[in-house]
């Protein structure tokens, strides 16, 4: 259905944000033709980790917006975000719009004309032309009404964030906190788990992205299964194990509640050999406090309901398919 469709494209996105080759998947999205729909469907201000990246991207993607229609409104935006405001004044005089050209070509340094730019961007908003009056608030200095308008105004927490980190550059401050609150608290409002996880990672706060990884609610095999994997990758990020240390231990427990409802789940399914499997992680979980790599403890472990009913059905399922081979 549509909750499975939109876990899914939040789950590619957090295998793209803990992933050791980002070079190699961002040439690939740089290779085609940037439309910010896409973009935004794709999450990349989300998992792109490099600044320097993320700026390359936005010129591109700006340069293709004024390029569509040659309208500098349509790219003023992103301009302003990224600090070139003398490449804006260029595209509105190569389009004949001195009023404009002239308009931001002003000093900003003085109070009137920051007053001037704020006074226009309300205007805007009246007119609910939200893109440019962000652009304004922006071009006063005022970064806060700009990630506001952009986040609620324009319902486009993605772009808030894209704006934010393409103006604080280290992907911290008070603006760049903004945008990721906003970006957070439209997700946790839509009870979306694994986007508010990825949200969460982003701003540093590992553990608590983990955790709320772990109630993700899917039922579908397919689901848990990718939720499972990325969870695997959260927890064997060398940041994590850096800076929580014992905590992978509560890390490994939210994990193993994850395994024990896929491994269920595979088992209603049919698919013993995969259970299984995941009864024997499970197990390898306990034993190690999450390190993975001590022996499985069979003492009570093999008596578990989970591992007696996978290990069953295998056991069915290969006697039954002996006897229609014999």
């Amino acid at each position: 259905g549509e909750a499975a469709a939109e876990e899914n494209r939040f789950l590619s996105a957090g295998f793209a944000m803990l992933s050791n080759s980002q070079d190699a998947l961002f040439s690939e999205l740089l290779s085609g033709d940037l439309e910010w729909a896409d973009l935004r469907t794709l999450c990349v201000p989300l998992w792109v980790k490099s600044p320097t990246d993320l700026k390359g991207m936005a010129e591109r993607l700006a340069k293709a917006q004024f390029t569509k229609n040659r309208d500098p409104t349509e790219c003023a935006l992103l301009y302003m975000a990224l600090e070139k405001r003398t490449t804006l004044c260029a595209f509105f005089k190569a389009v004949r719009n001195e009023k404009l050209s002239g308009f931001f070509s002003r000093d900003f340094s003085l109070p009137e004309n920051t007053a001037s730019a704020v006074k226009n961007a309300c205007t805007l908003l009246s007119q609910h032309r939200f893109e440019l009056a962000a652009a304004f608030f922006l071009l006063a200095g005022d970064h806060k009404d700009a990630i506001d308008t952009i986040a609620v105004k324009m319902g486009d927490p993605m772009l808030a964030l894209l704006v934010a980190r393409l103006l604080a550059k280290s992907d911290c401050g008070q603006v760049y906190e903004q945008a990721v609150a906003d970006l957070l608290g439209k997700f946790e409002d839509s009870g979306n788990l694994v986007a508010s996880s990825l949200v969460l990672w982003r701003a540093g706060r590992s553990l608590e992205a983990f955790e709320r990884l772990s109630r993700v609610a899917a039922t579908s095999a397919p689901v848990l299964a990718r939720v499972v994997a990325l969870m695997a990758l959260m927890r064997e990020d060398p940041h994590v194990k850096r800076t929580l240390g014992a905590a992978t231990v509560t890390m490994a427990r939210n994990e193993e509640r994850v395994r024990q409802r896929l491994a269920w789940a595979l088992l209603h399914a049919g698919s013993y050999e995969a259970a299984v499997q995941q009864a024997l992680r499970i197990a390898k979980l306990r034993a190690s406090g999450g390190a993975g790599e001590e022996e499985v403890p069979w003492e009570g472990f093999a008596r578990t309901e989970l591992y007696r009913a996978a290990a069953l059905g295998l056991l069915l399922q290969r006697s039954s398919f002996a006897m229609r081979s014999a």
